[in-house]
């Protein structure tokens, strides 16, 4: 079955002609392009891998393997494009932009191509994701080294970047005090003894860490009750 399906492509793309009928540069790097083999489309020469992008002109011609690389570099500009709006919004891993866009619909070869750009134009990047995660996550949920480090591998982030990222996040946030925030809140939540010690256990932090802040807690209870009591 691959075998045929492969085959087929082949066929396809060897029996493929475009003719430019109108072009037009629209930036330094980018041509917008109508041909009569396919809708009006737009292209980056950085997505070129053998066609001289000077032989891209109105009356040429391409056929074969040729004319499915002018196709391509298409659906590259495509997936940059909407990659570009997702980046817009809020940072992104790579996993996880490479995520949506297959979700809609691209292919995974141009869409790895145009991550590739993004990437070495530095508008997407693995450790200003990680940097960014940590400070908007740990607003709303104190969580130790350990689970943070799990979460930004969950989302594809490397091991050795979010690492990287955690020392330099733990330079200016104290996790004891993570941890302090996280008994606080616990204890509201009524988490009480062993349920208490297994919620910060896998919320990340050491039992060091966890042993300290329980007994800072209980200080604080026992000086509100002194204080109560006179």
């Amino acid at each position: 079955m691959y075998a045929t399906d492969t085959q087929d492509t082949e066929a396809t793309a060897a029996e493929m002609t475009l003719c430019i009928t109108a072009l037009e540069q629209v930036g330094t790097d980018c041509m917008k392009i109508q041909s009569d083999a396919a809708p009006v489309f737009f292209m980056r020469a950085a997505y070129l891998r053998t066609v001289a992008p000077e032989r891209i002109a109105v009356g040429s011609t391409f056929a074969g393997e040729e004319a499915q690389e002018l196709i391509d570099a298409g659906l590259a500009f495509a997936a940059e494009r909407k990659a570009e709006e997702y980046l817009a919004r809020d940072e992104h891993s790579r996993a996880g932009l490479e995520r949506k866009l297959l979700q809609k619909g691209m292919e995974k070869a141009p869409v790895s191509r145009a991550l590739d750009y993004l990437a070495e134009k530095r508008y997407l990047s693995d450790e200003r994701f990680a940097e960014s995660w940590l400070r908007a996550h740990t607003l709303t949920k104190a969580q130790g080294r350990a689970r943070l480090l799990s979460e930004l591998v969950s989302r594809g982030v490397s091991r050795q970047i979010a690492a990287a990222a955690l020392d330099a996040f733990f330079v200016e946030q104290s996790e004891d005090d993570l941890c302090a925030r996280a008994v606080e809140k616990s204890l509201r939540a009524g988490r009480t003894g062993d349920k208490l010690v297994r919620h910060l256990q896998q919320s990340g932090f050491s039992w060091r860490q966890i042993k300290a802040a329980l007994a800072a807690a209980e200080a604080g209870e026992s000086e509100e009750g002194e204080g109560a009591a006179e």
